[in-house]
């Protein structure tokens, strides 16, 4: 880990969080949850700068974001979830596209099952400590179909992203 990637890591730890809050303002909290700004500076993290920073972008970004804003909420228990999920996305990404060296759509989509699983494996578990009242599998299916409008934004923007070496060109400065 170099300090130079850190560093980018650091700017989109930022990014992962101020983007929801734009989202917040302009559509209300659901819009966050409909497309899912959270998750694309994660990804790009993991893309570009590996799995360890991917995975601990996608750590700290909800995990600060709450405690800065709130936001994701403690219950409905979404941070325990996210705070497994996200993590999973930017470790996953990062060494399938950078390690494997699969194509950014296998890994990006490899990636979002394996997030949502490690999610739905956890969810029992959190929905049972904190004495939440829905089903685990009803909720994750739930935040799948809210959220498919920005996993379909996910699969074709961060594709184009890479493709036309912007993200390379934003980090560089």
């Amino acid at each position: 880990m170099t300090t130079q990637n850190l560093t980018r890591g650091g700017l989109l730890l930022a990014l992962a969080i101020i983007l929801p809050q734009i989202f917040h303002l302009t559509g209300g909290p659901q819009l966050g949850g409909i497309l899912l700004p959270m998750h694309f500076p994660v990804y790009i993290a993991g893309f570009l700068l590996g799995p360890a920073i991917g995975g601990i972008v996608g750590f700290l970004a909800p995990l600060i974001s709450h405690m800065l804003t709130g936001m994701p909420p403690v219950s409905p228990p979404v941070l325990f979830l996210m705070l497994v999920e996200l993590p999973l996305f930017g470790i996953l990404s990062g060494y399938l596209f950078r390690f494997r060296k699969w194509s950014i759509v296998w890994a990006l989509l490899v990636s979002m099952v394996g997030g949502r699983v490690g999610m739905a494996l956890i969810a029992p578990l959190v929905f049972h400590l904190q004495d939440f009242p829905v089903a685990p599998l009803v909720y994750v299916q739930g935040a799948l179909i809210t959220g498919l409008p920005g996993i379909i934004l996910q699969l074709i923007i961060l594709p184009l992203l890479f493709k036309t070496g912007f993200m390379e060109r934003f980090l560089r400065g």
